[in-house]
């Protein structure tokens, strides 16, 4: 049995991952925010919250410390980061300094934003990416952000230090391959035992097609492509498609839009299934989403249900076109995408990766 903390939370991937472990007898604790509006639980909480940035301070370092001091006793034999700009600016330094101390093996994955991500973007090695999408007001930020030395020298820190780095996604697997000597690719994975819906997608009627809108970054998911594309399919298929969508609201919310739904707008940018798009698919719905060449090079596979689109107003309108016009395809492929998540995403297969890396990090200890 390994002792294991989780710190920060990316969608639900580590509350994922923590069923998973606890199922096969490992002492498994999850520290983070709730990662925004989804809130999802966690055993300790780094939520701060204050009506004034002097509150929020005090809480903050309170907080912190409160946290450290607990792990510290706790003797983890592996601590897992979601990415090195995990805590607020006023404190990741000194934290991650803190947490180096404690005797450990560390891991990185790289998922969500992170300095070298940001810098294979700005040299154009990516085809596209979500900074491409934001406003410019937000790419500043961004900008600022990511490029502040203070944060690049301590990403430079945490990738030396970390004992190896997992990427989740290919575009962070092709960012970070100057760490190639430590790097390790495991897919985004969900929990389908969780899961009791079947892949059940007739289409009744007319066929339904939804686009979770997530408030604040419809830039970096197309968003703003995509409702182009279904201004439009409204316009000219008024008789046979249903258009629907949500705005940043909680899981369960989510999960009924999405049983009504046939047809599942993810986003644009991305070269991988986002969390979104794979519990979409784990339930059977057809999925327009980040399906590139370098995912399926990566899985060792020649293709995927998933229906690959670029941020391209004709790309997404001539695939979903083709759905509508061939409706009876959609019952295929929202099987065929319920038993490819099964197969190369389910979180309890793919954890065992995780254990295999972590158990060869407690074995070159000595």
């Amino acid at each position: 049995m390994l002792r294991i903390l989780l710190i920060g939370e990316y969608s639900g991937v580590h509350t994922d991952i923590a069923t998973a472990l606890r199922k096969k007898g490992h002492y498994v604790v999850t520290a983070h925010s709730g990662d925004g509006f989804k809130n999802y639980k966690r055993d300790i909480d780094l939520d701060i919250k204050g009506k004034t940035k002097v509150i929020r301070l005090y809480r903050g370092y309170l907080r912190y410390f409160r946290f450290y001091r607990r792990i510290k006793k706790e003797r983890f034999d592996i601590i897992q980061f979601i990415n090195p700009g995990l805590f607020p600016p006023y404190i990741n330094n000194f934290l991650f300094s803190l947490i180096f101390n404690i005797k450990a093996k560390f891991v990185l994955l790289a998922c969500g934003g992170d300095t070298l991500v940001w810098k294979h973007f700005k040299e154009r090695l990516y085809r596209y990416f979500p900074y491409d999408g934001v406003p410019e007001e937000q790419f500043r930020k961004e900008q600022l952000f990511y490029e502040s030395p203070s944060l690049i020298k301590l990403s430079n820190r945490v990738y030396k230090r970390v004992d190896t780095i997992v990427a989740l996604l290919v575009e962070y697997y092709i960012a970070h391959r100057e760490h190639s000597h430590k790097m390790h690719f495991i897919p985004l994975s969900i929990d389908c035992d969780c899961i009791s819906e079947k892949a059940d997608n007739k289409v009744e009627g007319k066929i339904v097609i939804y686009h979770p809108i997530s408030k604040g970054r419809e830039g970096e998911k197309g968003s703003d492509i995509i409702l182009e594309v279904l201004k439009r399919i409204e316009e000219e298929y008024a008789n046979t498609v249903e258009i629907i969508f949500s705005r940043s609201i909680p899981f369960d919310e989510y999960k009924k839009m999405l049983k009504k739904a046939n047809i599942v707008l993810d986003q644009t940018y991305s070269y991988s299934p986002s969390m979104n798009a794979l519990y979409s698919m784990s339930i059977g719905k057809v999925v327009l989403g980040g399906a590139e060449k370098e995912y399926l090079e990566q899985l060792n596979i020649a293709s995927t249900p998933m229906i690959n689109i670029i941020p391209d107003a004709e790309d997404i309108y001539d695939k979903l076109v083709r759905l509508i016009r061939n409706p009876e395809q959609i019952e295929k492929i929202g099987k065929d995408s319920f038993d490819f998540v099964r197969q190369y995403h389910s979180v309890d297969s793919n954890v065992n990766k995780f254990q295999q890396i972590w158990n060869g990090l407690m074995n070159n200890t000595q």
